[in-house]
Parts: C-alpha cells; sequence; structure tokens
C-alpha cells in the first residue's frame, strides 16, 4: 500500500533563524531551501540532481551553482541519488508513525463495532433480518463487503424465518433520531407527530442507559397508537406526546399496562382491571350516600 503523505509540518522559527547555517544563508538561499524542505516533506527525500533542484527553487543553472554550497550541507546526500535534510526526516517519519497507528486503530474499533452489531442483531429475538446472501449482480461470487462466514450465514437465515414483523422497529444501540423515528412510525396519524429537540435528545440519552428501556419504549408506542383513551377520548380531551413516552419509568408502565388482563369500557377508550360495572354503582352510590350525611351533619352543628 502506498504511503499516504503527511499534510503538513511544524517549524520554529526561532530555532530555524537561530541556525548558524541559516544565519549565514542569503534570501535567495533561504527560498531555495524552503522549497526543498516542503518537497522532502511531500517524498521524503530530494533528488541529488542540480538541473532538477534549479528548476524546482525557480532558479537558474548559474544562480543554483552559486548557492550549492550552502545547499549541499543542508541536503546531505544518503545514497540512491537522494538527499535528504536529517531533521525533516526525522520529523516526517514521527508525523507517519502517528498516521498509521491512527488508521490502524481506526480499523480496529471498526472491526470491533462490526461485530458488537453482527453478535447483538444474532441474539437479539427481535433482530432485524439481513439482506440475502449472494452477489448484488445475482452472481455466486460473493459481494466485496458481504460477510461470506457459514455459520453466521446459516444464523441469518434461521432468524429471517422466526423474526416476526414488529421486528422493522428493533435497532442496536439506536441515536434520538432513530427513537424519535419509532415514536412518528408507530403512532402515525393517531398521535403527535415528534421531532427532535435539544430537550428530548438529553431525555432519550438518559432513558437508553436504562436496561430494557427500548423495547418498553416501542411496546408503549404500539399500546399509545391503540388506545383512543390516550388519543383524546378522555375528559380532557388530553392527546399523549413523546414526551410524555419519555418520562422516566413510563415506558415501563405502559409496556406493562399493555400486558394486562383488561376490559374495554364502552366506547373503547381506557384499558381499566376488570371490575364488575355493578360494583362500580355500588361504589358512586355509597360516595353520594356518605356526602349527603357529612352536609347533614355540619348543618346540624
Amino acid at each position: 500500500m502506498a504511503c499516504e503523505k503527511p499534510d503538513w509540518f511544524k517549524i520554529d522559527p526561532a530555532k530555524f533563524l537561530a541556525d548558524g547555517l541559516v544565519d549565514a544563508m542569503s534570501t535567495l538561499e533561504i527560498g531555495a531551501i524552503f522549497r526543498l524542505l516542503c518537497r522532502q516533506w511531500l517524498d521524503g527525500y530530494i533528488a541529488d540532481d542540480r538541473t532538477l533542484l534549479a528548476r524546482q527553487c525557480r532558479m537558474t543553472e548559474i544562480e543554483m551553482e552559486a548557492a550549492w554550497p550552502m545547499i549541499s550541507k543542508f541536503f546531505p546526500a544518503i545514497g540512491d541519488g537522494k538527499r535528504a535534510n536529517r531533521f525533516m526526516w526525522e520529523e516526517r517519519q514521527i508525523v507517519l508513525r502517528a498516521i498509521e497507528a491512527k488508521k490502524s486503530a481506526g480499523r480496529t474499533a471498526a472491526e470491533r463495532q462490526w461485530e458488537a452489531k453482527r453478535a447483538a442483531t444474532r441474539e437479539s429475538p427481535n433482530a432485524i433480518s439481513p439482506e440475502p446472501t449472494g452477489s448484488p449482480t445475482g452472481l455466486s461470487t460473493a459481494d466485496p463487503m458481504q460477510d461470506t462466514d457459514t455459520d453466521r450465514a446459516v444464523d441469518r437465515d434461521t432468524e429471517e424465518t422466526q423474526t416476526p414483523p414488529q421486528a422493522a422497529l428493533a435497532l442496536v444501540n439506536p441515536s434520538p433520531t432513530e427513537i424519535v423515528s419509532i415514536w412518528n412510525t408507530a403512532t402515525a396519524e393517531k398521535l403527535p407527530k415528534a421531532r427532535l429537540t435539544s430537550k428530548r435528545e438529553t431525555a432519550i440519552m438518559t432513558r437508553l442507559k436504562e436496561p430494557g428501556w427500548l423495547s418498553d419504549f416501542q411496546a408503549a408506542c404500539t399500546y399509545l397508537a391503540e388506545s383512543a383513551w390516550y388519543q383524546g377520548a378522555n375528559d380532557r380531551n388530553w392527546v399523549a406526546t413523546v414526551d410524555f413516552a419519555l418520562q422516566a419509568g413510563k415506558a415501563t408502565e405502559l409496556a406493562e399496562k399493555a400486558t394486562q388482563p383488561a376490559e374495554r369500557t364502552a366506547i373503547g377508550t381506557h384499558d381499566i382491571i376488570s371490575k364488575p360495572q355493578s360494583q362500580y354503582q355500588i361504589d358512586a352510590e355509597q360516595l353520594r350516600a356518605e356526602r349527603r350525611q357529612a352536609i347533614r351533619e355540619a348543618a346540624i352543628q
């Protein structure tokens, strides 16, 4: 692989101008060596060819001959028709090693993240089924970006047949934007559409740290979308919003409500724990009787 060229180099003006050799140079000679320093930074060396160097420094051959005693000391020969300034060579090697270390660390981190996502996808019961294996061209040759691990391919085929339809909402390490998208998709045309704000982003990042919150939130969205009570069919005409679902503990509460045995009211508004209607009438009558008794006692006093 070709070595990546470093973008820039640092220079200490005080040390550069204080160098005895530089201090003895003419303005033309300083301009020439600075151009050659830039050339060495890009290529790693300069050519040991006065004619070529003269053209690179925008000098005539006569000017190069006059400046050569200074230039040759600043860029000593290193063999194979090459010259290099030692300080520039050492600095360039340091920068190149740093670039390669960052690239290597980036590749390693990307590989770990990829494997973690794949492992989470395989282990999650609601994982999104990956695309069918095979080349996009229809040929049997694997696509360059395709995972060719046979065991993983078998796992993916098994998941594709067993994953329920609602798996489309399952995500691995979702972003706040994706959480808002889950809400908008699950409650489309039934509850107010949400957009991401800084306040909601903060709330989402806090909720995502809670174990099991994501699955509870998905279940809560589905529950709210099916409940007319949360869509305004209540005594206050109140409608649930994404901020309601993002409250601490609310997603779990709603997810548990969705699994409780419940009966619908006559207009199908709000899920309530089963209780005979006659019992509600008895309770209401008892409360009215107690209230009348309290009023009578207050009048006597």
